[in-house]
């Protein structure tokens, strides 16, 4: 059965795809020269943007790593930033990826549907119940907020955007991926199953006053 609330969820996290994206591009550009001096130690970027499957799973699993530290780069300290580059530096060689390539990509994604779609193929294909139980305690809390969200005015819809990148920045959730998850869920009954599973496990605790 198709869980309704997947496909609630799912819409209202549009609003928020804007707001995620641009915070994602905003820290990639702060850290990304920063992490040049790395690159001599890692083989040369490619140029034509034709990335392999490799490559970009060793750009997931770096990413998943610096997003966390990536997130607040903005409001550090300059100690604190040198720490952070540092850290991301190290998360890059750990992962074999060259920086340049590392920023390549990211920027790509901003304009190229068929390489985000690639790397969230490649996401789902790999995903994990830490994943899904990010996921499933961000759409527990989203839910009440999209309820109304049909007949809602523009003001209300900005409030309800706010709230769900909120959201989803707390449980560490890019937006679009958030929306792969759901969408794959309503046509892949294993998936679905997974979630549902999760969501019966968490729901008490994230929802202590439900019925």
């Amino acid at each position: 059965m198709r869980s309704p609330w997947l496909i609630t969820a799912s819409a209202a996290v549009l609003l928020a795809a804007g707001a995620m994206s641009a915070c994602s591009t905003s820290a990639t550009s702060d850290t990304g020269s920063s992490n040049t001096a790395t690159a001599q130690t890692m083989p040369e970027p490619d140029t034509d943007g034709d990335y392999t499957d490799a490559q970009l799973t060793a750009f997931i699993a770096a990413r998943n790593d610096i997003d966390p530290i990536s997130r607040g780069f903005a409001e550090l300290s300059e100690e604190e930033r040198a720490q952070a580059t540092q850290q991301i530096s190290s998360i890059l060689q750990t992962h074999q990826m060259n920086p340049a390539t590392y920023d390549a990509i990211q920027r790509q994604m901003q304009t190229d549907q068929a390489l985000t779609t690639r790397v969230t193929d490649i996401q789902l294909a790999n995903l994990t119940d830490d994943q899904l139980r990010r996921f499933v305690a961000a759409s527990l809390e989203i839910a009440p907020i999209t309820a109304g969200l049909a007949t809602a005015s523009e003001a209300e819809r900005e409030q309800a955007s706010a709230q769900i990148g909120a959201i989803l920045l707390a449980h560490d959730i890019d937006s679009n991926f958030y929306n792969a998850i759901a969408a794959r869920a309503q046509s892949d009954e294993a998936l679905a199953a997974r979630i549902s599973a999760l969501q019966t496990e968490l729901a008490p605790a994230t929802e202590p006053q439900g019925e």
